[in-house]
């Protein structure tokens, strides 16, 4: 598990939507159903299209082995009724004819600069006057941290960091799944507090593994009420003392009591509370 980087437990997922790739509104059906664990054994989750299937990617190998133990999973559509769904590991032919299409989509993709080359150097050059420094994520997961009770964890990386728990980094405990989040407010080099915990006696110790979490522009809001409505969804999401920022996007499945809520960037979700995503705890009406 040590490294292990988000949705790097693959599962393939076939469908009866044709050859092409399933459509937006039922990929996030998809979606919000491989992310529930009462429907599907599942948890969190990113979702993948190619031609006629679905790639889903799961945090935790034990959420993707509840998946794969399920004997069956089907998706109500409604009046549509229901879509069977057949889940399964990840065959070789697939890894070798997505790894085929990515190395003819690079040949051309070097066909098409040798053949423009001279307006090529003149964007990159446009390119490189505009160029913006790589974002790294200001938030770091810890798994493993039963061992570590939450106020011995935020001692361990005031020490670390160097930095003040409350007012330099924020922690927030996930027991369920025994994870911590270490959201940085103070400018600090992630990658770098990353290497040095995993280089840590105490740490290693705890037996506690450390990533960044990935930058994401939209999140899942579970328990949503029937009452609320899309625009008091909006506003609680913009709310900066929620850690929210503008929103784009907001997709309501009422039947499913969640919503997908989509940032203008991942600036905007950040410093969002992770549990939102990991528990389902949604905005309460004041």
């Amino acid at each position: 598990m040590a490294g292990q980087r988000p949705g790097g437990f693959p599962l393939l997922v076939r469908g009866d939507w044709g050859s092409a790739e399933p459509p937006p509104a039922l990929r996030k059906k998809l979606l919000c159903y491989f992310q529930s664990q009462k429907r599907s054994g599942g948890g969190e989750c990113e979702l993948r299209a190619a031609t006629g299937l679905s790639l889903g990617f799961f945090w935790f190998y034990l959420v993707k082995q509840r998946v794969l133990e399920r004997q069956s999973h089907e998706l109500r559509l409604g009046e549509k009724g229901k879509l069977k769904l057949i889940v399964t590991e990840p065959d070789t032919a697939l890894a070798a004819e997505e790894e085929a299409f990515e190395e003819k989509l690079t040949l051309q993709k070097a066909e098409s600069c040798v053949a423009n080359s001279e307006l090529q150097e003149e964007a990159d050059s446009a390119m490189n006057v505009a160029e913006k420094p790589r974002e790294i994520s200001p938030s770091v997961v810890f798994e493993n941290i039963q061992e570590c009770s939450p106020k011995c964890l935020r001692l361990l990386l005031e020490n670390i960091s160097g930095l003040a728990a409350d007012d330099d980094f924020t922690v927030e405990v996930i027991p369920e799944i025994n994870v911590a989040v270490a959201t940085f407010t103070k400018s600090i080099d992630t990658e770098e507090f990353v290497k040095k915990c995993s280089q840590n006696k105490r740490v290693k110790k705890f037996k506690m593994t450390a990533r960044l979490l990935e930058l994401t522009r939209s999140i899942k809001a579970e328990n949503i009420p029937a009452s609320i409505s899309t625009d008091y969804i909006t506003v609680y999401f913009e709310s900066v003392r929620n850690g929210g920022g503008p929103v784009s996007d907001v997709q309501l499945f009422p039947e499913e009591n969640l919503a997908i809520i989509t940032f203008c960037d991942h600036k905007g979700n950040t410093l969002l509370s992770l549990t939102k995503l990991l528990s389902g705890r949604g905005p309460e009406r004041k």
